[in-house]
């Protein structure tokens, strides 16, 4: 398996920026070289933040029903993550990764400003979402029961797999994308870039911090830096790194 992520250095007056892409499941290699890359950040004083949307969040003044909905749709996509991640024994990095990550700012949407900005922008597709959601069911069942069905006799061997149930998540997702038009993706991915810059922005401006790392998803990363340029950033780097 060879996973591919960008790396952009960005620069503004004394104030050094790395803006790292990631993706939800990886390699070995790929979890260790973040772990390092984030262990010294943390203890050099670089101010580190990361995406992560919290899916416990209570939904708070009482949701409407169509709201219920939304949030149950969402949680079950991003609960996917885990399954697949689980699947290929990258759970146990994942969490590790959490413990570093717990020393740094989240700069991402709260699962309630998510659902209340679906709503808003009309998401109440619910019903074909269904048929998406017994499909998934279906997969995560049979990934629970028949783990080496895909021909798998090794965990070497079954990240080799690995693509193939990117593709297959991808489409299952990509089926709820294409009911929904662009909404879903002007929200779930622009819409967030905006209030994870919000965030970055608003802390430096309180911080005497010279180094600022950005741990963000792959599809974030090009749009996330424009905004950063608006703000008055200068890309001096560009990188892609592989594992």
């Amino acid at each position: 398996m060879s996973v591919k992520l960008p790396k952009i250095t960005l620069i503004r007056g004394s104030t050094q920026c790395i803006l790292h892409g990631t993706v939800h499941v990886g390699t070995t290699e790929m979890y260790s070289y973040f772990k390092k890359e984030t262990d010294v950040a943390i203890h050099s004083g670089t101010i580190f933040f990361y995406e992560g949307i919290d899916n416990g969040d209570d939904l708070d003044p009482k949701p409407s029903y169509e709201e219920y909905q939304i949030a149950d749709a969402v949680a079950f996509l991003l609960d996917q993550i885990v399954v697949i991640a689980d699947r290929y024994e990258s759970l146990e990095e994942t969490s590790e990764m959490a413990r570093f990550q717990d020393c740094g700012i989240v700069a991402d949407a709260t699962f309630q400003q998510l659902v209340r900005k679906l709503y808003e922008v009309g998401w109440h597709c619910t019903q074909h979402f269904r048929s998406v959601q017994q499909e998934m069911e279906d997969e995560k069942s049979r990934l629970e029961k028949e783990p080496s069905y895909l021909g798998a006799t090794s965990p070497d061997d079954a990240w080799e797999k690995l693509p193939f149930m990117s593709k297959l998540f991808m489409t299952l997702y990509g089926t709820v994308l294409h009911c929904i038009e662009y909404r879903f993706n002007r929200i779930f991915v622009d819409w967030r870039n905006e209030v994870a810059v919000k965030i970055i922005e608003e802390t430096i401006s309180t911080s005497s911090a010279s180094k600022v790392l950005i741990h963000y998803g792959v599809d974030h990363i090009k749009g996330i830096q424009k905004l950063l340029v608006r703000h008055g950033w200068s890309v001096t780097k560009t990188e892609t790194i592989f594992f």
